[in-house]
């Protein structure tokens, strides 16, 4: 199946042409994701730290106050607590 142009969002379309959709078979979903996680290790390699995030690592995570969620904190605060 050839190529499509389909032009960028916001863009209006002729009447003429019509939208083409590529089937994507469990195979070529594979060696898509195999490629992307092959893109995002050389990232990672050039980056010299495959942990560091954009905003320098400062994305909000709740698993990294020490309590997972609201049943873990409730388990601790009420359900038998922390024993010294």
């Amino acid at each position: 199946m050839p190529n499509t142009h389909v032009p960028a969002a916001g863009g209006a379309l002729p009447t003429a042409q019509h939208t083409t959709f590529l089937a994507v078979t469990p195979t070529m979903r594979l060696r898509i994701a195999t490629t992307i996680e092959n893109l995002i290790a050389l990232l990672d390699e050039i980056d010299s730290d495959a942990d560091l995030e954009d905003g320098g690592d400062l994305e909000f995570d709740p698993a990294e106050l020490g309590i997972g969620d609201h049943a873990a904190l409730h388990e601790i605060m009420v359900g038998g607590g922390v024993s010294c």
